[in-house]
């Protein structure tokens, strides 16, 4: 059960214990691994990623191209051990490859992110062994693309409120419902989808025919969603017979993207990390064995937490790489700006650098901690939160200096303002991790 040499199941958080982690050494330097990790990648961004970038930010088309030359060379499976066909680096390595994609294009390295944090290590840390050997060396060599499916129109933060109905017939689940901003979709051959399980019989085929219609409603444009529905799944929203507020009933499915039944329905117009896919999905009466469910019964909630802690410190790595961007190009930028204002304007940047450096030491130590396994939850949010919010800041203040030609779609300030907006918003909105991050330090 390893991802790279020795991760354990996620970091999952359920300790409350105060300081977890605090005897962890602070890391001055990466190693010459890691290093060396870094300058390779930097190397293929710099060439192959930028290559695709143009193109994928102009005409928002997904990189298939590219993603199976990451495949080729050894970046989707960064973190997955030899014997499955990964790399075997160690999560601090496999965040800097992240950040330097990100670095040239936010939207590549979502791509990456999203394939490895929460499409594929899951499979590493919950899988059985007959779906690591089928799964792994598929998905480390870009075979297949991965993607997670969680998100409802009305479970977006909340993931505990899921809708998706998984009604057990046989030995055979049927899943219904509607997933939305599923990032790879379209793309993806593998989703690691979460839904309800319910019994066969009458009850659960009410609840299936309510999740139905909510599938037919939103596939005409309610994006949002409603929060009304049957009374069957106003109960799994309290609690009673499903997910409820605490997540129980929820369970993890491996579902093949060509399984009969699951369509991908609209794909979103978004205002940044353009390239991504990012589409609903729509379950009607999808069929997947007991074999292809990941875990038991019941430990959705509970993998989905483990799996976003890792995705979580996946996007700091990518606003870290955003922040860097920015950064460097105010600073090509500085000489252009009037005497009179320079010092102002370096004091500024000095200050921006300074919070850039920070969010590199918690995206890089919430790696470490995950690595060796440790609870994570509170420094995958700090780590995520404050490098998102630094990211907007230095972009924000890379777009001023370089003036009004920043404001067309030429430039790359405009591209770097647009992604960084975006890493505030998904994986959790950063409003939402500041109440995650509180919570654990009421804990103790």
């Amino acid at each position: 059960m390893r991802a790279g040499s020795d991760a354990k199941a996620g970091g999952d958080s359920t300790s409350t214990e105060t300081g977890k982690g605090a005897d962890l050494p602070v890391k001055l330097r990466f190693t010459a691994a890691q290093e060396a990790l870094r300058l390779r990648v930097r190397e293929f961004a710099e060439s192959e990623v930028a290559r695709a970038a143009k193109a994928m930010e102009e005409k928002d088309v997904f990189p298939r191209a590219l993603v199976s030359a990451m495949g080729r060379r050894g970046l989707l499976g960064l973190p997955i051990a030899a014997e499955w066909g990964g790399s075997g680096c160690d999560m601090i390595g496999y965040m800097l490859a992240i950040e330097e994609i990100s670095r040239v294009s936010a939207a590549a390295g979502v791509i990456l992110a999203v394939h490895t944090s929460v499409g594929t290590l899951p499979i590493v840390y919950h899988g059985t062994e007959e779906q690591r050997s089928r799964c792994l060396p598929l998905l480390a060599s870009g075979a297949w693309l991965g993607a997670f499916a969680l998100t409802e129109p009305h479970a977006g933060s909340d993931a505990s409120t899921i809708r998706t109905a998984a009604v057990r017939r046989g030995g055979d689940y049927f899943l219904t419902g509607t997933k939305v901003f599923i990032t790879n979709a379209g793309e993806a051959d593998q989703y690691v989808l979460f839904a309800v399980v319910q019994d066969d019989g009458a009850s659960a085929a009410s609840s299936a025919g309510a999740s139905l219609a909510v599938a037919d409603k939103e596939r005409g444009g309610e994006h949002g969603g409603a929060e009304g529905g049957s009374a069957a799944s106003q109960r799994r929203r309290d609690g009673e017979g499903g997910a409820g507020r605490t997540g129980g009933g929820i369970t993890a499915f491996l579902v093949r993207a060509d399984t009969p039944g699951l369509t991908v329905g609209r794909k979103e117009k978004k205002m940044g990390l353009r390239g991504s896919n990012t589409c609903e999905l729509i379950l009607e009466g999808v069929q997947v064995p007991a074999a292809q469910r990941l875990g038991k019964e019941g430990e959705g909630f509970r993998i989905a937490k483990s799996a976003l802690n890792g995705g979580r410190i996946g996007i700091g790595a990518q606003a870290l790489g955003i922040a860097r961007a920015a950064l460097a190009l105010a600073e090509r930028e500085l000489p252009r700006v009037p005497r009179r204002q320079r010092a102002r304007a370096a004091a500024e940047l000095l200050d921006l650098a300074a919070g850039t450096e920070a969010a590199a030491l918690l995206v890089y130590r919430a790696a470490e901690l995950l690595q060796r396994g440790r609870p994570c939850t509170k420094e995958a949010s700090m780590a995520k939160m404050f490098a998102s919010d630094t990211a907007v800041r230095v972009a924000t203040r890379a777009l001023q200096l370089c003036g009004p030609e920043a404001l067309t779609e030429e430039h790359p300030a405009e591209r770097l303002f647009r992604d960084a907006k975006v890493t505030q918003i998904y994986e959790g909105t950063n409003e939402i991790h500041r109440i995650v991050i509180s919570g654990e330090l009421l804990k103790g």
